[in-house]
């Protein structure tokens, strides 16, 4: 997802840490979905940097509108808890932030 993002906010999981994941989930037969990392995640936020990104798309409405003025959304943000994957795997990810 890094690439929806700039700047201070930019930030991605690296691939080996995906890698280690998926592996330690099929070796420890562990069954659920893992967030690698603790984050806040706006909608709309990613809403707006896909139509900036994909106007193509924009133009035909595969991108909802939502209201781009309110970033962060008034509906809220969303906590992506990573301490799952660290209990359950043994995994602890760190971010990378982008230039």
């Amino acid at each position: 997802m890094s690439f929806l993002l700039r700047g201070e906010d930019a930030a991605n999981v690296q691939v080996r840490n995906v890698a280690d994941a998926l592996y330690l989930s099929i070796d420890q037969k562990s069954n659920g979905r893992f967030a690698l990392f603790n984050d806040i995640f706006d909608y709309q936020s990613l809403a707006n940097r896909s139509r900036e990104l994909f106007p193509d798309l924009a133009k035909a409405d595969n991108i909802p509108v939502g209201k781009p003025e309110e970033t962060p959304s008034s509906k809220g943000t969303f906590k992506l808890d990573g301490s799952k994957a660290e209990k359950e795997l043994g995994l602890k990810c760190e971010l990378r932030i982008l230039p």
